[in-house]
């Protein structure tokens, strides 16, 4: 009796619990039936008890699965698998506990479906020996809707393209997404330890107070600053809000750099246009340029028919000369059809099309004949069916061209006059030099006093001085109007560097100095490039170097720096032991016109143009002067230039001069000279040669000459009086035709660059500057005179005359010419330059083509092969006239004499 009470006990405790329970339960019996439900499961549950008891529990709380078969609870497609089921039958058969467990089901209502989350406990109880199952059921699902939400919205947080930044109202930062990392540069960790007010720009007034933030929020734009210390515009989004019962300040910050960087957004629709534009509207009316937002309008076909002027700005208002007021609202059609519809229909046909595709439209720059000004128009499309135009008054700009080109035309004339004077300057002083030194060298040839000869000498050495400086200028010049031309040819080193050193040795000598150089053996004997340029810049700092050296010695040292397969980079050092110079006087070297002793009591004399000539002659070149120097100790001046080290080029002038001492028949020239003084110093030059000369003082003149006489050649001045040189040479090619041709010299006081190759474009042969030198006029004649026994020499051997290497003028007798007995090795050399020749014209490379002929020509003359050479010569000067075709006839009897000669014997001499 007492087990029995105190089990009844137990069961009315658990019956108290079981219906004041907040929490709704369920009594199961031995058969996994409702036996018993508290009122807080009806009241959550919405259910009818009477309908519950007696039924499994999923029947009673209408679970979907209940409905799917009409067995009911436990036979659903789900059911196998309910957790609150297997909980069930685990507590009722084996006494299991179960607490805590989550778990959702979809409920059927009178209305609706809805699934609900519940929390279970299954607990096994024993009431009068048979065992129950109590089952204990919390709805969760508002916690778990909660739950399902906030992962969502971390979700949304953290994927939002925008800044998010969760603040609390103290302006800690407490939360942070991944774009506000990405955007300020900083570590998620650094973000969220940081204050909102380390982001913002100190400078930007425009920040607002947190305190400034209510209940509806605020919109702001202010700056914010990056980790890196860098600014960028943001549009601020914030409102109040309560997480977790603590008040936090929600910011939505969107970067709008692109949109302040952005042209003026205009209206999607009349009202927001409007808006907009009020906005924008001083922008808008100081514009210089003509503003004017349009609307198209388009026909029931979709044609653009008219459009009607919404705004304007100011600038429209004055290039116009109209008012807002009249214009605002009115139609194309109204303002400016005029009569003429076709203009209508074109203009319109542009603005429909811009305004429906978006395509921007830019019209060419037209003139405006009533108001007299320039203007360019851009058609643009803010949205579908608008349009804008932009005028721009171009007048300025066009007038800034025009005044910009007259300029142009202004600089490039005086440029232009400049060269003219420089060539005027050098023809009025070269001429009177060249008479000058002329009549001094046939003076010199005559029988004088020692004293006599030592004043001559001494004037000779002025007029050499006063025209190295007027070369000095010229080459001055050259270099600063880009007009210098470097050569690439092939030159002896070795013999160009012995030719340099004995020019000098007269002053080493004159000073006690010595002079050497010395040349390391790896370097290759044949170099190709500018051999003129290089001796001009060894000249100068060599020349240099003995004037302000006065004790000790100056050397030359030459060495390879490096050497590839093509090329091969020479080193050139001029030392001396002279008076040095310092740093400070240092700044003033390779400076146009500047000395490091300017004063008039200087000691040395000069132009102050050698070493900045030499200095761009040797950038010309691919190089760089460079100098080490103390004071009172010497100076090294050293640069480096890259040479050609293989390949076939022209072979340079100089291996073609000939001695002036060979000796030839007398030959007739002709001289076209104006002034006096030059005529008679070249008619003597070539009288004392022994050949016949006639004389012409214009160009006229010489075409009467010409007429009646045949000659060798004609040494023909540029600038004369009635006929300058480059006519008369035109007319006499025009009378010779491609029959005859008589060789004629340009010789002029022309020395610019260009002047050469100008010159032989228009038909001469050859190019003498002058002052003219004895040598150099007869290498030129024996290049270019057709001669038919041998070359230029003097009747009279016991006459010749060269220039001496201290530039005084000797006579002596020539040595017996030897005639090169090998002619096979001539023979094939002749044959490589003809398959070179085919070569060329199957390229129709004409340079190539003047360069083989050349070649031949020069070794033809080995042979004195005067048919072939003459071939040979008529191919250069097609080629030089760019005549193809002249070029390939003369060279297919060119191929025709060369086998007469290999094959047939017809050489001027026994084999």
């Amino acid at each position: 009796m007492t087990g029995n009470r105190k089990s009844m006990t137990e069961f009315s405790d658990f019956e108290i619990i079981f219906d004041t329970s907040p929490i709704g339960m369920f009594l199961l019996n031995e058969s996994s039936k409702v036996e018993k439900i508290n009122d807080a499961a009806i009241n959550y549950l919405n259910l009818n008890p009477e309908s519950v008891f007696g039924k499994p529990l999923g029947d009673g709380i209408c679970c979907q699965g209940s409905f799917e078969t009409p067995l009911g609870c436990g036979f659903g497609q789900q059911c196998p698998s309910c957790k609150l089921r297997l909980a069930v039958d685990s507590a009722m058969k084996a006494g299991k506990v179960t607490t805590r467990l989550e778990y959702s089901k979809i409920l059927i209502g009178e209305e609706e479906k809805k699934r609900s989350w519940f929390e279970a406990s299954i607990t096994p109880i024993t009431v009068h020996g048979k065992r129950k199952v109590a089952v204990m059921l919390n709805d969760i699902t508002d916690r778990r809707l909660v739950e399902v939400s906030a992962k969502k919205y971390q979700v949304l947080l953290e994927n939002a393209r925008d800044i998010i930044l969760i603040i609390d109202m103290e302006g800690n930062i407490l939360e942070a997404n991944k774009a506000a990392v990405l955007a300020y540069g900083y570590a998620k960790r650094e973000l969220v330890s940081l204050k909102i007010f380390n982001l913002r720009d100190t400078d930007d007034w425009k920040s607002k107070p947190i305190n400034e933030v209510g209940e509806q929020g605020i919109l702001f734009e202010t700056n914010h600053l990056r980790k890196d210390g860098s600014r960028f515009p943001v549009e601020v989004s914030a409102y109040i809000t309560m997480i977790e019962d603590r008040q936090v300040l929600v910011n939505f910050i969107r970067d709008i750099s692109e949109r302040k960087r952005a042209e003026i957004e205009l209206f999607k629709s009349e009202k927001s246009q409007r808006v907009l534009y009020e906005r924008y509207r001083s922008l808008i009316m100081n514009m210089p340029d003509s503003f004017a937002y349009n609307k198209v309008i388009f026909d029931k076909a979709g044609n653009p028919i008219d459009y009607e002027v919404l705004e304007i700005n100011e600038a429209y208002e004055k290039i116009f000369n109209v008012s807002r007021q009249k214009i605002i609202g009115k139609k194309y059609s109204e303002l400016f059809s005029g009569d003429d519809q076709e203009f209508f229909r074109q203009r319109m046909a542009e603005y429909g099309e811009v305004a429906s595709s978006g395509i921007e439209l830019n019209s060419p720059i037209y003139y405006s004949k009533w108001s007299k000004r320039w203007f360019s128009v851009k058609l643009y499309s803010p949205e579908p069916g608008y349009f804008v135009s932009i005028l721009t008054d171009m007048t300025e700009r066009i007038n800034a061209e025009h005044e910009l080109n007259l300029a142009k035309e202004n600089a490039e004339a005086a440029n232009q006059a400049k060269s003219e004077f420089l060539a005027n300057m050098s023809h009025e002083i070269r001429t009177p030099i060249n008479g000058m030194i002329g009549m001094i060298d046939l003076t010199l040839m005559t029988t004088m006093s020692s004293k006599q000869r030592e004043n001559l000498e001494i004037a000779k050495t002025c007029a050499g001085s006063l025209l190295k400086i007027i070369n000095d200028i010229l080459d001055f010049s050259k270099i600063e109007a880009g007009k210098l031309v470097i050569e690439n040819i092939r030159f002896d080193l070795q013999e160009l560097l012995n030719s340099i050193i004995k020019s000098h040795l007269p002053m080493a000598r004159k000073k006690n100095l010595k002079l050497d150089y010395r040349c390391f053996s790896s370097l290759p004997p044949n170099l190709y490039g500018d051999p003129n340029r290089l001796m001009q810049v060894l000249n100068n700092l060599l020349n240099n170097a003995l004037k302000f050296t006065d004790l000790g010695e100056v050397i030359l040292t030459v060495r390879e720096l490096s050497k590839t397969n093509e090329t091969v980079e020479v080193r050139f050092s001029i030392s001396d032991t002279g008076i040095g110079i310092s740093e400070h006087e240092q700044a003033k070297l390779f400076k146009n016109f500047s000395q490091v002793d300017g004063s008039i009591r200087r000691k040395h004399g000069g132009t102050g143009l050698g070493l900045a000539i030499s200095k761009k002659l040797v950038q010309i070149m691919g190089g760089d002067i460079k100098l080490e120097s103390k004071k009172g100790k010497g100076s090294t001046f050293s640069f480096s230039i890259k040479f050609g080290a293989k390949g076939e080029l022209n072979d340079p002038a100089s291996n073609e001069i000939m001695s002036i001492c060979d000796a030839v028949k007398p030959l007739r020239f002709l001289i076209v000279e104006d002034d006096s003084v030059n005529l008679m110093v070249l008619t003597l030059m070539l009288k004392e040669k022994g050949h016949y000369v006639e004389a012409a003082t214009n160009g006229a003149e010489a075409l009467e000459c010409h007429a009646r006489n045949q000659y060798d050649a004609i040494f023909m001045d540029i600038q004369m009086p009635v006929m300058d040189g480059i006519e008369a040479t035109k007319e006499i090619r025009s009378r010779e035709g491609d029959n005859q041709h008589t060789p004629i010299i340009a010789l002029t006081a022309y020395a610019l660059v260009g002047d050469r190759e100008k010159f032989l474009s228009y038909g001469l042969d050859e190019y003498i500057p002058k002052p003219i030198k004895i040598d150099e006029l007869f290498r030129v004649l024996n290049s270019v005179v057709k001669r038919d026994q041998g070359k230029i020499r003097s009747n009279e051997a016991e006459l010749e005359i060269e220039i001496s290497e201290e530039g005084k003028l000797i006579n002596f007798k020539p040595e017996t010419f030897i005639r090169c007995e090998d002619d096979l090795l001539v023979i094939r050399e002749i044959s490589g330059h003809i398959k070179d020749l085919e070569t060329a014209i199957a390229l129709h490379d004409l340079p190539l083509i003047e360069q083989a002929a050349h070649k031949i020509k020069t070794s033809s003359e080995k042979l004195e092969a005067d048919n072939l050479k003459t071939l040979a010569f008529k191919i250069e000067l097609a080629a030089r006239r760019e005549n193809f075709e002249g070029a390939v006839k003369n060279a297919e009897m060119a191929k025709i004499a060369f086998k007469t000669i290999r094959y047939s014997g017809e050489l001027g001499w026994e084999r």
